[in-house]
């Protein structure tokens, strides 16, 4: 049998698009690269986009009618504080995405956070425990700082134990990673 090789497909999303769509993701239990995958897979089934993609008619019957709604305003947060929240996660304890984000909203009373990202960010980044960041239901995943594999290895050499998930077990996640998440809201005393 010919061995598939794989190829690396790297898309640029707005975070709360990326984040909205994790959190359906999580409740169906499926993760973002395996979504991806089906999708290009249907489209190659489907010789096109396996959608309609048209203008929605308006319920007069006029075409083309499309209605702006703008994003909610979002408190722009230096990523700084987004690597020294990380930094505070001890050996064998995990955070999310998600809760770093919820966690600055509330410190912000903001409905969103956007990061803004400083040239000091990248050595900063290389320092900071980025693998205990996992997705919203503790699945492990590849990012520009570290592949899937790395953040396995640096998890499981801190106890923690790593289990296949998702469709056909492609995915990775933290067994019982609830019980090993980090409480900000505990070390900032809210």
């Amino acid at each position: 049998m010919e061995e598939k090789q794989s190829a690396i497909l790297q898309v640029r999303v707005e975070e709360a698009l990326k984040r909205d769509a994790m959190k359906v993701l999580d409740k169906i239990g499926i993760d973002m690269p395996t979504v991806i995958r089906a999708f290009l897979k249907r489209i190659v089934a489907e010789g096109g986009i396996p959608f309609n993609i048209n203008l929605p008619k308006d319920r007069k019957g006029t075409k083309g009618v499309v209605t702006y709604i703008p994003a909610k305003p979002a408190k722009r947060v230096r990523y700084k504080e987004f690597l020294d929240l990380v930094a505070q996660v001890p050996q064998g304890f995990i955070t999310r995405y998600d809760d770093i984000c919820d966690y600055l909203c509330r410190k912000y009373k903001a409905e969103r956070v956007e990061f803004v990202h400083g040239t000091e960010d990248w050595q900063r980044s290389q320092e900071v425990p980025l693998w205990r960041v996992l997705s919203t239901r503790g699945v492990l995943s590849d990012s520009k700082v570290m592949s899937r594999e790395l953040q396995q290895e640096r998890l499981e050499s801190e106890g923690l134990t790593i289990v296949p998930c998702g469709v056909n077990n492609r995915s990775l996640m933290v067994q019982d990673y609830k019980l090993h998440l980090f409480d900000f809201n505990a070390v900032s005393g809210e």
